[in-house]
């Protein structure tokens, strides 16, 4: 089984799009919706990589990211964000948070995906 991918996004919709694909492409994926979940699996399971949607209900992506780089097992963890907004800002606040994806919603399934493989160097 391939490489673990933690999705976490409070879209049911979109995050069970994405963990489809993912695993229909060989990865395995942790499906969490919210971000004091996303800390639990992430530390519990140790995914490989994480994608992150900023707007959580109750633990914004940026303080999951935050956690996650506290933590020696996840701290190098490669993380792709998902925002409404990218450029400027944000991408100030991703590379203070530790992230050096940022990735514009709405986002193309197969083109995530193929930045996942290029982040983890697998063959397309």
């Amino acid at each position: 089984m391939g490489a673990k991918i933690l999705v976490v996004d409070d879209e049911e919709s979109l995050r069970m799009l994405l963990c489809d694909n993912l695993e229909f492409e060989g990865f395995q994926s942790l499906s969490v919706e919210n971000g004091k979940n996303a800390i639990d699996v992430a530390l519990r399971e140790i995914p490989q990589l994480a994608v992150i949607d900023i707007g959580l209900p109750d633990i914004d992506g940026w303080e999951v990211c935050r956690r996650l780089r506290e933590d020696a097992r996840t701290k190098m963890m490669p993380v792709v964000v998902l925002s409404g907004s990218i450029g400027g800002q944000i991408d100030k606040v991703a590379k203070d948070n530790g992230v050096q994806y940022c990735v514009a919603k709405p986002y193309n399934c197969a083109t995530l995906i193929d930045l996942i493989k290029k982040i983890l160097n697998v063959k397309a």
